[in-house]
């Protein structure tokens, strides 16, 4: 969710919310499989990225993806969800 939120892929975001996704799932799981992550994404995307609890949400405000953020919120995404920083949203 975190790379459609920062590309702004709305329907691609709309459709994992609608069947289940967690709205408030973080980034962590980078750092305990990346094995797992190699075949999930395009080869370009940097895996070795430091992790920091990143929500979708947090990813969609960074990269100004307005329509990203409302979708979130629609299903329930927490505004206040703190990274790794205790850092939460502007």
């Amino acid at each position: 969710m975190q790379v459609a939120a920062a590309h702004g892929q709305t329907e691609c975001l709309r459709m994992l919310l609608e069947y289940g996704a967690d709205a408030n799932a973080t980034d962590w799981y980078n750092h305990h499989r990346p094995d797992i992550v190699r075949r999930q994404f395009h080869p370009s995307v940097k895996l070795d990225a430091n992790c920091q609890d990143m929500t979708a949400l947090h990813y969609a405000v960074a990269f100004r993806n307005v329509a990203c953020a409302s979708e979130l919120l629609i299903h329930g995404a927490d505004p206040a969800a703190k990274n790794i920083f205790g850092m939460s949203l502007p």
